[in-house]
């Protein structure tokens, strides 16, 4: 009797190493989803006036009043990438990230070029002085993200950098202020 109930408890303890081991798969199996080609990130964001309505977004425990502004459609890479936790801003925005299209993510761009990222800000640099300046201000961009929901905030404050991100549509708020 002993041994059947030391094997018992081995074969659940096993089984839930294992599904712990493979919940992501696990999750992309019974979620529903369809697989999509890989975003191209060689070309150029779109960005169009939006007229949607004002929106109320909670974060933190408090409660935000976005004002759509603009809709933006990019498909980019993440080049860079600042998390921050500290604050309503934090609670609001947990992840700053440098972005990258078009010829800076190719060669003879590529690899060429270093960020930094601080208080909300980033900053470019390279070595290569053969390098076109203009084009690495016009296809890079701070983006600050306001994840819509806890599933997104999760997705976008774990993207590693220069994996490519996912394609992006949506609005782009004029300000974020706290509700009254």
């Amino acid at each position: 009797m002993a041994t059947w109930k030391g094997r018992t408890w081995t074969l659940i303890a096993a089984a839930a190493v294992l599904g712990y081991g493979f919940r992501s798969p696990l999750t992309l199996a019974v979620l529903h989803h369809e697989t999509a080609p890989r975003p191209e990130v060689a070309g150029e964001p779109v960005q169009s006036a939006d007229d949607a309505k004002p929106f109320e977004h909670v974060a933190g425990g408090k409660r935000y009043r976005i004002v759509p502004r603009f809709r933006w459609d990019e498909s980019a890479r993440v080049m860079s990438e600042e998390p921050y936790s500290a604050g309503p801003a934090g609670a609001l925005i947990p992840v700053d990230w440098v972005l990258g299209w078009g010829p800076v993510v190719a060669p003879p761009y590529a690899g060429r070029i270093h960020y930094t990222q601080m208080t909300r800000f980033y900053l470019w640099g390279t070595s290569d002085g053969h390098l076109d300046r203009g084009t690495i201000v016009t296809h890079t961009a701070n983006t600050h993200v306001i994840p819509a929901s806890a599933r997104l905030r999760r997705a976008v404050t774990s993207p590693s950098t220069g994996r490519r991100a996912s394609r992006a549509r949506t609005k782009a708020p004029a300000a974020a202020r706290p509700s009254t």
